[in-house]
């Protein structure tokens, strides 16, 4: 966790082995205008230094490592209440 404010942000960066890459994510929380609710938005990012090892594996590990988050976030947000996903 590299950044966070309460209500507003988190933000991480890792580094990863054995493909020597970089994640980095955060998300943000934001109140409707409305007042009804609160939108959060995900980011997620994920980079391979060796040219070679990102052409052949960085899309695969990738996907594998953020397979889930939406499914995740959906069910943990889903015991606060009702979930609209927005694409």
């Amino acid at each position: 966790m590299t950044e966070a404010r309460l209500d507003e942000l988190s933000r991480y960066e890792a580094v990863g082995k054995p493909l020597w890459s970089k994640a980095e994510g955060w998300h943000t929380l934001e109140p409707l205008d409305d007042g009804a609710g609160t939108r959060l938005t995900f980011v997620e990012r994920y980079h391979a230094h060796n040219p070679v090892l990102r052409a052949l594996f960085e899309a695969r590990v990738h996907r594998f490592i953020s397979r889930d988050n939406a499914h995740t976030y959906e069910s943990l947000l889903g015991h606060l209440g009702a979930v609209t996903k927005i694409s």
